[in-house]
């Protein structure tokens, strides 16, 4: 027993003269009439053991993110070598909008009347010694005829056509689809997106759209790097807020 001092004059009672008197503790190995001193060596021995495993778990979790990191650079690098050797292909549609500007002058009619009419009248009378007297009256009237005219005009329309160019990336998508988020389905299917996420066709000339009956689609570009669940309409436009898959 090691030589300890004496606190407040108290009797020092060394850890050999104590003994375990429980029952067995599994955990730890602690079994029935162990002394206090085996006791302790025991505890030692599991901390020292937890300490080193703490270390080594956390020297792993320190190596798997240097890898992550690694592959998240190598695939990087992938896809820019991919940009580089096999580019996308890419296909401008020109696809007609149609605007139609309509002037229309309405009928009209204009008409313009002229008539006119003179009267005259002369009298005269005369008298002589031997009572004979002799009144004579003329009237004359004249009326110049009514002419009309009518100048009617017609409508017209003029029609202006104009196109717009729109660029279709060509992508994958799901051949199955997900009320919520389709993350999750394999991307299978060519298709082609217009713009920005846009719209989806079938065919590379943007003349089928695809038919997503309002769910939610696994869809990429085969230029972009992440894929997304987007939700699509049955004419093929992307009516909502995508979810990044990751």
């Amino acid at each position: 027993m090691a030589n300890c001092s004496q606190i407040n004059n108290t009797t020092i009672i060394g850890t050999s003269a104590v003994t375990y008197d429980g029952t067995q503790l599994p955990c730890t190995d602690v079994n029935t009439c162990d002394g206090l001193n085996t006791i302790l060596s025991k505890f030692d021995a599991i901390i020292c053991s937890v300490s080193a495993n703490v270390a080594t778990i956390t020297e792993d979790v320190t190596n798997l993110t240097e890898d992550v990191m690694l592959i998240t650079e190598d695939v990087t690098n992938i896809y820019n070598q991919l940009g580089i050797c096999c580019p996308t292909t890419t296909t401008t549609t020109t696809l007609p909008i149609t605007t139609t500007t309509t002037t229309t002058v309405q009928p009209t009619t204009t008409t313009t009347s002229s008539s006119s009419t003179s009267t005259s009248t002369s009298t005269s009378t005369s008298t002589s010694t031997s009572t004979s007297t002799s009144t004579s009256t003329s009237t004359t009237t004249s009326t110049s005829s009514t002419s009309t005219t009518t100048s009617t005009s017609t409508s017209s329309t003029t029609t202006t056509t104009t196109t717009e160019a729109y660029v279709l990336y060509e992508g994958l998508i799901s051949n199955t689809s997900d009320f919520s988020n389709a993350c999750l389905l394999p991307l299978i299917d060519t298709v082609w997106i217009e713009g920005n996420y846009v719209r989806v066709f079938t065919d590379a000339g943007g003349t089928i759209p695809f038919n997503g009956s309002n769910v939610y689609w696994h869809l990429q570009k085969l230029a972009d790097i992440n894929s997304a669940s987007f939700p699509i309409d049955a004419s093929g436009f992307i009516t909502g807020p995508a979810s990044l898959c990751l």
